[in-house]
């Protein structure tokens, strides 16, 4: 899904960049001035190969492409969007997207899944596929409050109405852009597990064959 769309989401991403109207402050000083507006503590750091924005929860840093240092509103609202998850995010979820938590949490994923297909337990294969397309969701709950965080510091403080309906747009296609890729996680996850399930099973047949 992800490939398959990329043309569309990447020719109206293109059209939206080039109608983006000038602002008279960097993103990256925008960025400054709302984690020091919101007590955050984050710093903010300009990568030069870094080509898109992340907001790091375990060193507690917000950072940001080289493109974060333009004066439009493409680069205000990108850098908003970080902040936003830098202010608001919260749980379990980020602490386990945090250091070496991904790394923990895949590889319980997939012991979970062997051992479910080893002793033939497809409800504990259910549960460890449920538990990732949870966090799926929440990670969709974190970007949709994200883009609304940016759009309403955007619109409040670029109130011009071209920047408002600008910043209007670019959330509305943020937003679908999410929706479509939480999709294709979801139905990563629910064929991985079921690959690990079964080649756990295999793996537990041609144990009793030998």
């Amino acid at each position: 899904m992800h490939v398959g769309l990329g043309p569309f989401w990447n020719g109206w991403y293109g059209r939206l960049r080039q109608d983006a109207p000038a602002v008279g402050v960097q993103g990256v000083e925008y960025g400054r001035w709302l984690l020091a507006a919101a007590g955050s503590g984050y710093s903010v750091e300009i990568e030069p190969l870094r080509s898109a924005g992340e907001c790091d929860h375990s060193r507690r840093q917000v950072l940001l492409p080289p493109t974060a240092l333009g004066r439009t509103l493409d680069a205000v609202l990108s850098v908003a969007h970080e902040v936003g998850h830098a202010v608001l995010d919260r749980g379990l979820a980020v602490r386990l997207g945090s250091g070496l938590g991904p790394v923990v949490v895949a590889l319980a994923w997939m012991g979970a899944l062997v051992a479910a297909g080893r002793q033939h337990m497809p409800l504990l294969a259910l549960l460890a596929v449920a538990v990732s397309v949870l966090l799926v969701g929440d990670m969709l709950v974190r970007e949709l409050g994200a883009c609304r965080f940016a759009r309403d510091c955007v619109c409040r403080d670029f109130p011009d109405p071209a920047c408002r309906a600008w910043a209007w747009a670019q959330t509305r296609l943020e937003i679908w852009h999410m929706v479509q890729m939480t999709v294709a996680l979801g139905l990563m996850f629910l064929a991985a597990g079921a690959l690990v399930y079964f080649l756990g099973g295999w793996w537990a047949g041609h144990e009793a064959l030998a």
